[in-house]
């Protein structure tokens, strides 16, 4: 005998059915709901500034960041900021992993991004940050300058050396019997050292020119548009809103859930119970 399919549309046959969707879509929901606030909170806490790459500066954006986030500028930032009360071999990697310096395209400006625990100081990082690396901007190109100064007088001094042994060598060439004036294998090697003495020179003096015209023309390189806001300690009534729209999303997966429920209930129905007297024990019972 056939026993058709029924459905059974009471809430507590349904819920017990289809449970699992009642416990899973609402943990789910919790989950995404839960790590959305918590990446809304933690970018509220974010120390975040601004800072911007002058016309003038030598340095390229890439170098600028480097500098940012050099030891010695860290170190010093951590230092007079406070953020770290000492400095250990893993400080300056423990620092690059909360601190972000992202390029604004389009732009010459590089926005630095402090996340951390320590929200008194975060801010006052983040401001030291630009500071001493401008500072340190300055004397990278001091000491630039100086080296350049150094090459230039070694690059002198050669090429004066270079310049008397070529001369030398044509007094000899000249005094000699021969003629026609038949220049020696040495007379050539001279010459050809000076002449290379001569371009590296004139190379060497062009950029100590241009080192020294960008020190007077240049101010920092560095421009600090916007200093980082100290964030607001947090307190329990922030809980409040997002708690609220977290309970809204358990809430919308819950009634999703009811619904997918009996939508399911609907599309798979089971079997009606056989009667009492149709079961095959009860049969026999029956005919004994």
């Amino acid at each position: 005998m056939n026993h058709p399919f029924i459905n059974r549309w009471s809430p507590a046959v349904v819920a017990l059915r289809w449970r699992h969707l009642f416990w899973c879509l609402p943990l789910l929901a919790l989950l995404i709901g839960g790590g959305r606030e918590w990446q809304g909170y933690q970018h509220d806490i974010q120390a975040r500034g601004v800072i911007q790459r002058e016309d003038t500066a030598t340095l390229s954006m890439v170098e600028i960041r480097e500098l940012l986030l050099s030891d010695a500028v860290l170190q010093e930032a951590a230092s007079r900021s406070g953020y770290l009360k000492e400095w250990n071999a893993t400080a300056a990697e423990d620092l690059r992993k909360i601190i972000h310096c992202e390029e604004i395209h389009g732009t010459s400006l590089l926005a630095i991004m402090v996340n951390g625990r320590n929200t008194l100081t975060k801010a006052s990082l983040c401001d030291w940050l630009p500071v001493l690396a401008s500072s340190k901007a300055s004397e990278m190109h001091g000491q630039r300058i100086m080296d350049t100064e150094a090459a230039l007088e070694a690059l002198n001094k050669a090429h004066k050396e270079n310049g008397q042994l070529y001369s030398q060598h044509v007094k000899i060439s000249l005094d000699a019997p021969q003629e026609p004036f038949v220049p020696t294998p040495e007379s050539l090697e001279a010459k050809r050292k000076f002449e290379e003495s001569a371009k590296a020179l004139e190379t060497a003096r062009n950029a100590y020119i241009d080192l020294r015209l960008q020190s007077l023309s240049s101010g920092a390189p560095i421009a600090i548009i916007e200093k980082a806001a100290a964030p607001v300690p947090f307190t329990p009534m922030e809980l409040i809103a997002p708690s609220a729209r977290t309970s809204c999303w358990v809430g919308g997966s819950a009634l999703l859930a009811a619904l997918l429920a009996y939508f399911l209930e609907w599309r798979f129905p089971r079997p009606a119970r056989r009667p009492a007297f149709e079961h095959p024990g009860n049969a026999a019972t029956i005919e004994a």
